[in-house]
């Protein structure tokens, strides 16, 4: 055998071996990574799970100068694998020495800029020590590139946004990222105590018209209605309307029915239920309106109680006019238009108008009723049938059509 040939054989077995050894290894990467090492060093996968593995159970950081020596001969073997770098600088972190930590974070973001591990780190640390411009930047860099990681921000937004400069940079970052603003939105509305600062938010973010908010300031002025914020949930309702939305707002919003309701607690909500449903509907040209509110009932027993609108009327007296049709509307029992007064989620009625039952009719009807000067801070529309005994023979079948809900204050 030649000594070319003798070569060759002895690299191909090289080349094999080396096949073999990474395969094997490879096979371990991930249910084993300790015997994966062990079998292949330069097997960086492996090598980075097993630090990963052995900082989580290290929480004391006593095996924190091991850790590191193991991502030290990591980061020798591969010094393109930005990884390593942050492995460093968490063993260093858990072994107390921060500012070292942040000098292998940087270096880490340097080889590669979206690093998660030196990400999540460098953006506690700038929070942390109140750089609340480069927190926000990184925070940025996460949302994008990550975004199973947003968690990672969520913690620190409050703080961040407590700060004049803080928020300003948020809202100037997020205003122009793909589903930030709802994003934000809906990650800090959690309870009470962020409700005004959200509320903020949200009327920043809507001056600037950043995409389609609708969806988010509809849950926000729910949750500001039922976290007892009367006040603030009509101001967001009053401040996002839009133009065409403004000309249809009074006492009632849009009483005559010409826009399709938007989803907010103080436009029409229209829920079907069993035996009945709700739809905006065209009117034949010459009846002086063009749309109506259509209540179809399908011929079943049905009992129901729906909260069809908020509003926020100021203590006075007020005439209620509905003007409506029936067809062939017949049930056991008569069809209200209810207004409730709210304080603290216990109702109080002010008055009522009932829909004539038995046939078809065209009629206008009216009734006054007074907002007491306190513990009415919202007002509740419903549509009720009230009690009965619910069978086959007490069915409800026609339709009821509300052509115009007014409210005009009496002088």
């Amino acid at each position: 055998m030649s000594l070319v040939r003798l070569l060759l054989l002895v690299i191909s077995l090289v080349v094999l071996l080396a096949v073999l050894v990474n395969t094997r290894s490879g096979l371990y990467a991930e249910t084993d990574p300790e015997h994966a090492v062990s079998i292949n060093p330069l097997n960086a996968e492996a090598r980075v799970r097993m630090l990963t593995a052995r900082l989580a159970e290290d929480a004391s950081g006593n095996d924190a100068d091991t850790i590191r020596q193991i991502a030290m001969t990591g980061s020798v073997f591969e010094p393109a694998d930005a990884r390593f770098l942050s492995l460093i600088g968490l063993s260093d972190e858990a072994a107390g020495n921060n500012q070292e930590a942040q000098k292998y974070y940087e270096a880490a973001l340097e080889v590669l800029p979206i690093e998660i591990q030196a990400l999540g780190r460098r953006f506690v640390w700038q929070v942390g020590n109140g750089d609340f411009d480069q927190a926000v930047s990184t925070a940025e860099t996460v949302y994008r590139r990550w975004p199973q990681y947003r968690q990672i921000i969520t913690p620190h937004l409050l703080q961040i946004l407590s700060d004049p400069s803080g928020y300003q940079e948020v809202v100037n970052r997020f205003a122009n990222l793909h589903g930030g603003p709802v994003w934000l939105i809906n990650t800090l509305s959690v309870g009470p105590e962020t409700a005004l600062l959200v509320n903020r938010l949200v009327l920043d973010f809507n001056k600037r018209g950043q995409g389609d908010l609708r969806p988010a300031i509809n849950r926000l002025t729910d949750r500001l209605f039922r976290w007892g914020y009367a006040d603030a949930a009509y101001q967001l309702f009053l401040n996002t309307l839009n133009e065409s939305e403004k000309a249809e707002n009074g006492y009632i919003f849009n009483g005559d029915f010409n826009l399709q309701p938007n989803g907010n607690p103080f436009d029409w909500k229209l829920k079907n239920q069993s035996g009945m449903d709700f739809s905006i509907i065209d009117l034949p040209s010459g009846t002086g309106r063009e749309k109506a509110l259509q209540v179809r009932f399908l011929d079943n027993p049905v009992r129901f109680n729906t909260a069809v609108m908020l509003t926020r009327l100021p203590p006075s007296r007020f005439t209620l006019t509905i003007d409506y049709a029936t067809r062939s509307l017949r049930g056991p029992k008569p069809v209200r238009l209810v207004i409730d007064c709210l304080n603290e989620r216990k109702a109080t009625e002010l008055t009522s108008v009932e829909f004539a039952i038995g046939g078809s009719s065209e009629q206008v009807v009216s009734s006054e009723f007074t907002i007491p000067p306190v513990n009415c801070e919202l007002q509740r529309l419903r549509l009720v049938n009230d009690n009965y005994v619910e069978s086959w023979n007490n069915r409800y079948s026609g339709s009821l059509l509300l052509k115009s809900v007014e409210l005009s204050r009496i002088q």
